[in-house]
This record gives structure tokens, sequence and C-alpha cells, in this order.
């Protein structure tokens, strides 16, 4: 029993964006183009984003049991409330579930590990375990959401939330400590969440509606700015930018794979490249302990040809998928050697650079989209409307195909430059490890 609770914690820590994105995307149903469902999608996506900033390691405490308790107990309300909302149809309570849920599960993600603390799991088979679990709750997910009325799936997402109660009040048990979580606000230290905050929610917001003003635009540049401000003193560190930049890779291929899959009638797309991300993660760590006898240097040049390969077979429609999975295996090595190589002095850095990087690959992404659909179909949000409607009778191929290579354009010029930035890390002759 403890051993398969603690194989659903690494479920559930490994699925805390996945899961709950798909579900809340997938509960945005148009009537009449009439869209309905919008809100919970952007509270639980802005929630997932945000909290990196907001919690900025006060997760991280001397007693992991109470923590692990504290946000179980709010994901399965959450849970819960998304169930009764979805079938009754209460937007707002399924807004509020989204809000629950985005805290909770994400809160698991940044608090750590509890598993590493308990007797008698063996860690490694628990992860291996637990990410082909992941592969195959996708394809159940996916299954259920298509076959099935929307609120089995989240049903089904639910008792998986309702296991981690049980496994934070019987399997994590630690010495006694009260639940301090010392929020503190002030402006400086808040701008950053703020920050981050304005930009998700105005993104979501236009990636649901269609529907963005100059003004916003304006708001996300200072918001951007700010957030540049929050992170300036880890910029000049190795490798700092070039994890930026790796997030934004992976977050393009997640993101404009939906956009794409809705619009050209291949839901089943989205699935195919969730399945890559997670393959790809348990294939990283099997690699990378086979490759540990090559030289570090020879290992970033070779990895870095074969990320931008993997770019280049995005272009066409009959690549595409093989193209994602290479881009993201190759990118979830580099990510991996680099952070092994300089270590982050803070547990929270990594998730604000992926974070700051998902942000920068979607204001780049959806302005991209905007100037196109402007100057081809004279309407900034066209390239929008087949996902936000559901009407795949709209398909703009060539548009979509203009935005793919620009974005690709776009990685290959900004990856020169963080490359060169940090070219005497990545193209030593060494055999550092």
């Amino acid at each position: 029993m403890k051993k398969f609770l603690a194989i659903n914690h690494e479920f559930v820590a490994r699925s805390y964006i996945l899961f709950p994105t798909l579900l809340f995307a997938f509960s945005i149903i148009a009537h009449a183009n009439v869209i309905t469902f919008v809100w919970p999608f952007i509270f639980v996506y802005t929630v997932e984003k945000v909290m990196p900033f907001i919690l900025d390691g006060h997760l991280n405490l001397a007693s992991w049991s109470g923590v692990t308790k504290f946000c179980s107990l709010v994901a399965f309300v959450g849970g819960i409330f998304a169930c009764v909302g979805i079938y009754f149809r209460f937007e707002w309570l399924a807004s509020t579930a989204a809000i629950l849920i985005g805290f909770g599960v994400t809160g698991l993600k940044l608090l750590g590990d509890p598993n590493k603390e308990v007797a008698g799991i063996n860690f490694k088979r628990v992860n291996i375990i637990a990410g082909l679990s992941v592969i195959g709750g996708l394809l159940a997910l996916g299954f259920l959401l298509m076959k099935t009325p929307l609120v089995v799936g989240f049903i089904f997402y639910t008792v998986i939330l309702g296991l981690e109660v049980l496994y934070a009040y019987i399997v994590v048990k630690r010495e006694k400590a009260p639940l301090n979580l010392k929020f503190s606000f002030n402006l400086k230290t808040a701008f950053p969440a703020l920050a981050v905050l304005v930009v998700v929610f105005i993104i979501s917001f236009f990636k649901k509606t269609g529907r963005i003003s100059d003004f916003s635009w304006v708001l996300i540049i200072l918001a951007i700015l700010g957030i540049i401000l929050e992170l300036r003193n880890i910029f000049g560190q190795p490798f700092k930018l070039f994890r930026i930049w790796l997030g934004a890779i992976k977050n393009y291929v997640i993101i404009y794979t939906l956009l794409f899959a809705f619009q050209q009638n291949k839901v089943y797309w989205i699935f195919i490249v969730f399945i890559e991300l997670m393959a790809c993660g348990m294939l990283t760590g099997f690699l990378n302990h086979r490759l540990q006898k090559i030289d570090l240097g020879i290992r970033y040049k070779a990895t870095l040809g074969v990320l931008f390969l993997g770019l280049f077979l995005t272009y066409t429609d009959r690549t595409y998928l093989v193209g994602t999975a290479v881009t993201v295996l190759s990118s979830l090595l580099l990510g991996k050697w680099v952070k092994i190589q300089a270590p982050d002095d803070d547990n929270s850095i990594d998730q604000k650079l992926s974070v700051f990087g998902s942000l920068c690959n979607q204001v780049a992404l959806f302005g991209m989209l905007e100037v196109i659909s402007f100057f081809k179909l004279d309407n900034k949000s066209a390239l929008l409307i087949p996902y936000i409607d559901h009407q795949q009778e709209l398909q703009y191929s060539r548009e979509m195909f203009y935005l793919r290579v620009s974005m690709i354009l776009l990685f290959i010029i900004t990856g020169i430059f963080v490359i060169f930035h940090d070219r005497k890390y990545l193209f030593a002759s060494n055999s550092q490890k």
C-alpha cells in the first residue's frame, strides 16, 4: 500500500501542470459560437505559473508532513468542486476549483520529494513506475475526455488527488512541526509575482478569447521588464539564459501543438506530444547514464546540433511529431547537464527560469500570430478562431506554416546568442560530469 501511494505521489507531482491544464482546456465548449468555461482554464494556468514567484521557496520547510497534508487537501477539495461545477455547469465553482487545484498540485511539486525521506521505498524504481503510470494515465484520460462525459475525466483525476491525501496522512510521517508558511507582502518582493500574474493572465485570456488590446501589450512589456529586473542578478550566471531558452522551446512545442491540433482537427496530436514529454523525461535519465563517458564539450555540441535538427523537422507536418520528440529529448538532456555543471543556489530558481522561458515564448508566439493574422487575414485574431470556437473548417494551413517557420527562425537566432553567451562553458574541452 505504501509503495502504491508513493507511486501515486510521483504521478501527481510529475503531472502537476499536464492533467489540470488538459481537463480545464477540454471544459471550454462553444455553443453557437458562445464560449463557456473560459475562466477556470485561465485561473488554473495562471496559478500554476505564478506559484513559484508567490511562494519563492516558502514551502521548503523542515516539516514536509504538514505542508504535504495541507496542499493535498486543498487539491482534493478543488477536485470535488470541479466535478460538481462541471456536472451542474457552475462556472464560478469550477473557477474556484481551478484555483484550489492549481495551488495544491503546484505546491506539492515545489515542495520537493518526500519519498526520499520515506524508509522502505526504492526511490529509483518508484520514479520509473510513476513515469510509465503518467503515460498510461494520459492515455486513459484522453480516452475519457473524447469518449465519455467531461465530468468522468474530472472524477478520474479527483480519485488520484484523493489517494494523494492518503499518502500525506499514511506514508509521510516526520516530526511534528507547526505549519508556518509566513506569507509576507511588500511591494518590492511582491512585484515579480504581480508581473508574472499580469503576463500570464492577459496571455491566457487572449489564448481563450482572441481579445487583447494595445494597452494589454504595453502592460505585458512592462511586466516582462519587471521580471527581468527581478532576475537580473542571475542572468550573468552560467547557463541561466540558456535554460530560459530551453524552457521557451519546450513551451513552444506544447502551445503551438495545441493551436495547430485543434485547428487541423488532430486532437490526438496533443496527447502524443504530452506522451513524448513524459517518455523523453524517462529516457533522459537512461541516456545521461550512458553518455557520461563522452567529453562534456562534445556532448553539448552534438546535442545542440540534434536540437536544431529537431526544430527543423517540425518544419513540415509529415515529420512534425518526430521533430517535437527530438527537440524535447535534446532540450531535457541539455537542461540536465547544465544544472549539474552549474547548480542553483535556490530551489525556486529552476521554476522561475522555466516560467520566464514559458512567458517569453508565449509573448513571441502570440505576438507573431497577431502580426501574421493581421497582414494575411485582415484580422489579428483570425488564427485563434478555429482553436477558440472549435471550427476545424477554418484551417489556415499556410498562415500557420508561416507562424511555425517564424518561430523556428526566432529560436535559431536567439539560440545563437545564448550559446555565444555561455560558449566558454558549453564548448570547453573537459570531462566534467
